[in-house]
């Protein structure tokens, strides 16, 4: 079905994303290009594309955080966990107060069937931001679905 209000839209994707390629071909050590590129067949969800010129933008700057984010959302719409989780592992070494990211972690983590690396990341949030109501519960949800009732009571404090 045909939909002019849908077609518009992604005409205008690819119009900018061929004057994006046209700008690689006359410079293709461009990282920023690349990035814009990889965006546009992120939104598109032409998901290999966008891995290739992200992984390509990040080889040429590789402490980029636009870059690396980009490439962990990415990697993560394509079920590569163990690259996001490495991708964001480098990204909190960027920057270690960004909580989004110990977010993104504990989830990779949970996707991964990982749950105590998950408590990990919420405990090293926690030393970043103190004590937190949400995180605890978190923690203790997590403990109860592993069936560790020692480790929720001790999240707890009880």
């Amino acid at each position: 079905c045909f939909s002019k209000t849908k077609a518009l839209p992604l005409f205008r994707k690819c119009k900018v994303s061929y004057q994006f390629m046209v700008c690689l071909s006359m410079n293709g050590k461009d990282g920023a290009i690349m990035y814009e590129v990889a965006y546009i067949y992120f939104i598109t969800e032409q998901l290999d594309q966008a891995l290739f010129f992200i992984e390509s933008a990040c080889q040429l700057e590789n402490e980029n955080v636009w870059y690396l984010q980009l490439l962990a959302s990415v990697q993560q719409e394509k079920q590569l966990y163990s690259k996001a989780l490495s991708s964001y592992k480098k990204l909190l070494q960027l920057d270690q107060y960004n909580q989004d990211w110990y977010f993104e972690i504990a989830r990779l983590h949970l996707l991964s069937g990982q749950p105590r690396e998950a408590i990990k990341a919420y405990n090293m949030l926690e030393k970043e931001i103190g004590f937190n109501r949400g995180l605890m519960e978190q923690k203790k949800n997590i403990y109860l679905d592993i069936g560790d009732k020692k480790g929720a009571i001790q999240e707890l404090g009880l």
